[in-house]
């Protein structure tokens, strides 16, 4: 049908201001090429041919998108000028009229304007976001990114304060070491190494002597500065070589003319930082056996960027033996370098790596310190810059490695990977014959015929000769398994469930009991061999002397990306995880760890192999305290225990065909079991440098140096003092403080409120700040901002505590007055829509104000998530809030019984409760629309109650979905208004429902997991985290009523079920910190701040 606008509508949409005749012309060219002006050509040919008539508006999304629309009959625009726009109706799909009406509410009520016109003639030249993701795109755009060690620089740089501290600590030392550093010189590039002279004379240490040998060096220029030197300070000490040797030689001239206890290993054109002796000296006081030492290091260019930071795991044999990991600074006792032999001829390129290889063979203690001691300068022709600029070094590294295998007696042959020589890498692997000791492969199985049969037809690939395999059949039942087991000419083992519950433990123990190979393999039967050696190079490095469990690197079949390289210990919030997950296949991730010989804690059962005397002497798997989940982490860590060593083997590689969705279905009873055995647990090849979180070997953006505790008076900035979530919770951490010897709390507050008594009680001291101070920011921002600076230093705060985005002005504040700052936002909203109304210098500052606090602080991953991509540097961190159980206790004080009694329930009765204040964020409406669905097949004794109305539009419509119901359904509804006593209707509940739309960590999810009850809620944010579907908790979509009526029903009418879940939830609870660890964290967060 032909549309043809009458005058009035075409007069409408030209009055509109929606139509942009200068837009038309250029996304129409055509048109003037015609020769006709664009609005005779829009009003004649363009509304029926669906164009746009400005950027924003698409006739044809319009039209598509809402179905009364199309049975209107309208023309797209006029419906939209009519209806659409006052409607927040989007008008394209870039265009969210919603979010931009949220944030430009003042502005457009105070023109009487629609989204998309004000945007049209006013947000566009201002540059205002029209969605989520154009304002964070909008905000990136403006962010100055640094990468990760740029911020962990910043939080660590030396000062004055670090140079006392360690002068504090040198002055309590016993007996100071004499420590050589030796240097071999030939032409250095005369700039560096002076600078390299003089970071050795920096030293906050000062019992050192540098020991140079210069190898002939030709450039005259060297000499002069060299006895420069040494007349400038005596403890400069030279050799000069009569002929040229090359670096092993020299090296060795240097450390001929030391005299001290240890020799400090350092390059011509490098820098150590102020405190690397002083390091190294206090780790030999503190462990006097120490015969090797290293530390951590980074590179340096010649303008003095430093970049690329080694965090280095622990002494790690098996990692020596694929690369020099041990880097700079590398030190070793001088009788134990001459007892070696020192450098070896003709291993010049890799003579340090071979030193490392051989002095500690014979080594009592090797020492790792895990702070960056050393700068490594990239020039043109360095290794620094890449390691085959001397591909002689290549060379010589495979004969370090060949030699040191035949030295221990390992039957392998040193290789260069090809992948490791396109890189230009010094990195190294080793090949195991297919002949050796015998070893039995143990896959169990129940059912699931293809999946076994996939793996057993891999497996027929392998090249190593003596093995033999075991199918643990658990209960298998169907056909084609049964079939599969009849057929097979491999031996299967039936191994029934231990009280008709799974436990992988249990099967496992029971299969390898009276095998007699030497060595066990435990195999998933979802994995699938990719390379024919992968046994022969698991069983080659288990015959390794310490080494008493080896893993393989598993796959995702999907996209060959990696689901397994190590298990890495509290990763995920206190429990163990695999690391480097997810990287690409010829992506090795941090120092090449995916893709290189290494140690790690633990590594996963799906492909584990372990020998056979030892699994059994150690007792097998652990069934009691870990049947599912973690007994192959805490077999790992028992053998760790005992002072053997863990391998991760990645030359063995195979297809795991889990999904890479795959939920945690966890035991919470086994990692509860699991956190209480091994809280104490340290793990030694994971750098405190790094982040414990997701994804792994991160580098952290916090302090790691020494942590001196001082007076340190706090400004807990709240918004409000009303009786609110994020107003109470930093109530709740504050009042952590009362009684520390070093932290003063104060909450500061721009608004008075009943939140004030209730401090005032606890002792926590409160100051009002002048509301007019903050309030004038909203307007104003730079002009008044200064005043909030200068009341900062009069009330001689150490320290800014902002609570939630609307406090980013503290933050602000304390960064321009050089007061350190964290940021906690519970907010999980779109970022920065609760400051919509503030001008657009001030939500400018709010976005830069996440890289001025130390750290900002989520109560979740997920809302951490949300906020991801506005960071400009590493200082985001996760602390959950703590749950204070004895509080939780006193609200419970009633009991059930008596609850119950008080609310006239009877014994039989379901109690179905849904707390929280009445808001549309709490989505209690769909909470009453479940109930209408279900309200003709509630059984009699079936009641519901929704706690914390309160006066609002919100709540006027939850009332209207309640008159709604049927008499009967209704009179089940009970409505309370907010009240202090929510501990009774907890204490009266069987079921506990959460309709949220938005949460970060809600308390009352934690309340419901404390009382033991099954949880329906909607997985959002943080809820996720505090639960799990089908553990603790029942999950169902958000604004999905129909849903929640389903899982609610089901519920209802399954009491074991209610049961199970409330006890998991509870078990969850538990795993999740408490308050005194939520406080603990937080202290530290202070701390660091404030160093």
């Amino acid at each position: 049908m032909i549309e043809i606008l009458t005058q009035a509508e075409a007069e409408l949409v030209e009055s509109s201001g929606l139509f942009d005749p200068t837009f038309y012309l250029i996304e129409y060219p055509e048109v003037r090429q015609a020769g006709m002006g664009a609005k005779e050509h829009f009003f004649i040919h363009g509304v029926n041919e669906r164009r746009k008539p400005n950027p924003l508006f698409d006739p044809l999304y319009y039209y598509y998108q809402y179905e009364d629309v199309q049975q209107s009959g309208m023309n797209p625009l006029l419906h939209f000028i009519h209806h659409g726009a006052q409607e927040l109706r989007n008008p394209c799909a870039e265009f969210d009229a919603r979010f931009y009406h949220q944030q430009n509410e003042l502005e457009l009520e105070e023109l009487d304007m629609d989204p998309l016109t004000h945007y049209l003639h006013f947000g566009f030249s201002q540059n205002l976001p029209i969605s989520k993701e154009h304002g964070q795109s909008l905000a990136i755009r403006y962010i100055e990114h640094k990468d990760d060690y740029q911020s962990w620089i910043e939080a660590n740089q030396w000062t004055t304060r670090s140079s006392f501290l360690m002068l504090q600590r040198i002055a309590h030392m016993s007996q100071p070491p004499l420590l050589s550093i030796v240097m071999p010189v030939y032409n250095p590039p005369i700039d560096f190494f002076i600078k390299a002279i003089e970071s050795v004379r920096a030293q906050v240490y000062t019992h050192w002597e540098l020991c140079i040998a210069d190898d002939c060096s030709t450039d005259p220029k060297v000499k002069e500065l060299l006895e420069f030197y040494s007349q400038l300070d005596e403890r400069i000490k030279l050799r000069f070589r009569k002929q040229n040797g090359h670096i092993s030689a020299a090296t060795n001239s240097a450390a001929e003319i030391s005299s001290g206890e240890f020799l400090v290993f350092m390059d011509q054109d490098d820098e150590i930082t102020p405190d690397a002796l002083g390091e190294i000296a206090l780790y030999l006081e503190k462990y006097s056996d120490a015969d090797v030492i290293y530390s951590d290091d980074d590179k340096i260019d010649t303008k003095g960027k430093r970049f690329a930071p080694q965090f280095k795991p622990d002494w790690s044999p098996e990692l020596l033996l694929s690369f020099m990991y041990f880097g700079h600074i590398f030190s070793v006792r001088r009788s134990l370098f001459e007892q070696v032999g020192g450098t070896r001829i003709g291993l010049e390129g890799s003579q340090d790596y071979d030193l490392a290889l051989r002095v500690t063979e014979k080594a009592r203690h090797i020492g790792h310190i895990p702070k960056v001691l050393y700068h490594w300068r990239v020039l043109p022709g360095s290794t620094a810059a890449r390691g085959d600029e001397k591909d002689y070094s290549f060379a010589t590294g495979t004969k370090a490695v060949q030699d040191a295998l035949e030295r221990r007696g390992i039957n392998a042959i040193a290789t260069q990977p090809q992948w490791a020589i396109d890189a230009g890498a010094g990195l190294f692997s080793h090949a195991f014959p297919d002949t050796g000791p015998s070893v039995a492969i143990i896959i169990p199985t129940k059912n699931q015929a293809e999946v076994l049969e996939r793996c057993l037809v891999s497996l027929e690939k392998t090249t190593y000769q003596n093995y033999k395999i075991y199918i643990v059949d658990n209960e298998s039942d169907e056909t084609p398994t049964l079939e599969l087991l009849s057929n097979t000419s491999h031996q299967v083992l039936r191994v029934p469930n231990p009280d008709g519950k799974f436990n992988y433990a249990h099967i496992n123990n029971q299969a390898a009991q009276g095998l007699q190979e030497d060595f066990l393999l435990f195999l998933n039967n979802d994995t699938e061999v990719v390379n024919a050696q992968w046994l022969s190079q698991l069983v080659g490095y288990a015959q390794i002397d310490g080494v008493a469990v080896v893993g393989a690197r598993l796959l995702y079949p999907e996209d060959n990306t990696t689901q397994h390289a190590g298990v890495v210990h509290g990763l995920n919030h206190g429990l163990p995880a695999h690391c480097l997950k997810n990287l690409n296949y010829f992506d090795g991730g941090y120092l090449s760890f995916a893709k290189v010989l290494g140690n790690f804690s633990a590594v996963t059962a799906a492909c584990m192999l372990v020998r056979n005397a030892l699994f059994q002497h150690i007792g097998g798997f652990d069934e009691q305290a870990f049947g599912v989940a973690y007994n192959d982490v805490d077999l790992c860590y028992r053998l760790r225990a005992l002072g053997y060593r863990i391998a991760y083997a990645p030359s063995a590689e195979l297809l795991h065909h889990e999904s890479k969705s795959r939920g945690n279905k966890d035991d919470p009873q086994e990692e509860l079991n699991f956190l209480e055995r091994y809280k104490d647990y340290s793990d030694s090849y994971y750098n405190p440098n790094l982040m414990m979180s997701y994804p792994s070997h991160q580098v952290t953006g916090r302090y790691t140096g020494v942590i001196e505790a001082k007076p340190t008076k706090v400004a807990f900035i709240s918004h409000n003092l009303n009786l609110e979530g994020a107003p109470i919770q930093l109530k709740e951490i504050a009042e952590g403080y009362l009684n520390h010897p070093h932290i003063h709390p104060v909450f500061v507050s721009p608004q008075d409120g009943p939140l004030r008594k209730q401090l005032e009680a606890s002792g926590v001291e409160v100051m009002l700040i002048d509301e007019r101070l903050v309030g004038n920011l909203v307007g104003e921002y730079l002009g008044n901002i200064p005043k909030v600076q200068n009341w900062l230093v009069e009330n001689e705060f150490d320290l800014v505590f902002a609570n939630t985005i609307l406090n980013f002005w503290a933050v602000d504040a304390a960064n321009r007055q050089g007061v350190p700052a964290l940021w906690v936002i519970h907010e999980s909203e779109t970022p920065f829509s609760h400051i919509s109304h503030w001008n657009s210098v001030a939500k400018s500052v709010a976005y830069s104000a996440l890289a001025s606090a130390y750290q900002v602080i989520f109560v979740s991953e997920a809302t951490k998530g949300l906020f991801l991509p506005l960071a400009n540097k590493q200082n985001f961190s996760v602390v959950y809030n703590g749950f204070d159980s004895a509080a939780m206790e006193q609200r419970l004080d009633t009991g059930r019984v008596k609850a119950r009694e008080t609310l006239g329930l009877a014994d039989a009765d379901i109690y179905v409760s849904m707390i929280g204040t009445v808001c549309d964020r709490k989505g209690q409406v769909d909470f009453v629309k479940a109930i209408k669905e279900l309200q003709e097949q509630l059984s009699d004794n079936v009641r519901f109650v929704i706690v914390g109305d309160r006066e609002s539009e919100y709540s006027e419509l939850m009332h209207q979905a309640l008159s709604e119901l049927t008499d009967d359904a209704r009179s089940r509804v009970d409505v309370i208004p907010e009240t202090s006593d929510v501990g009774m209707y907890y204490a009266a509940s069987d079921i506990f429902v959460c309709c949220s739309k938005i949460e970060s960590f809600p308390r009352v999810i934690q309340e419901a997991m404390y009382c033991e009850l099954p949880i329906i809620t909607t997985p959002v944010f943080g809820i996720a985290e505090q639960v799990k579907d089908g553990v603790s908790a029942v999950f169902f979509e958000k604004e999905n009523p129909a849903e929640l009526a389903e899982k609610m029903l089901a519920l209802i009418n399954a009491p074991s079920e209610r049961r199970r879940l409330g006890h998991n939830a509870r078990l969850h609870l538990a795993r999740l910190p408490d308050y005194q660890q939520m406080i603990a964290e937080y202290e530290a967060l202070i701390f660091e701040a404030v160093q």
